[in-house]
């Protein structure tokens, strides 16, 4: 989650008219031209989300659309108690939540301190 916001906060600096982005635009294919499609700011496999099978055990997705203001983001186990017990979200604030048990969250779950 760390990595996505810092991705986020260095797309919506580097393309200010844009604001803050998809994951899928964080990244871009190897060799990676930066551009607003293909920021290449993060690595792409965390960008395309393992191309739709996750990472590290963890699904990452976009919960609140990117927009000029703000973004919300989620990492939801992939196999629920086996690959993780707790979901974790994050925006614009760069605070990071979790949620115990669960496959979603939001700005009303636990701050990870």
């Amino acid at each position: 989650m760390r990595s996505i916001n810092t991705a986020e906060m260095s797309y919506a600096t580097t393309y200010p008219t844009v604001g803050y982005t998809a994951l899928a635009s964080l990244g871009g294919a190897e060799p990676c031209t930066p551009a607003a499609a293909t920021g290449c700011i993060r690595d792409n496999f965390l960008a395309t989300n393992g191309g739709g099978l996750g990472k590290d055990g963890y699904s990452f997705t976009l919960q609140t659309p990117a927009s000029l203001t703000g973004y919300g983001t989620l990492a939801a186990p992939l196999t629920p108690n086996q690959s993780g017990t707790r979901a974790f979200c994050s925006d614009q604030t760069s605070m990071i939540y979790y949620n115990v048990g669960a496959s979603t969250c939001d700005s009303t779950a636990s701050p990870l301190q």
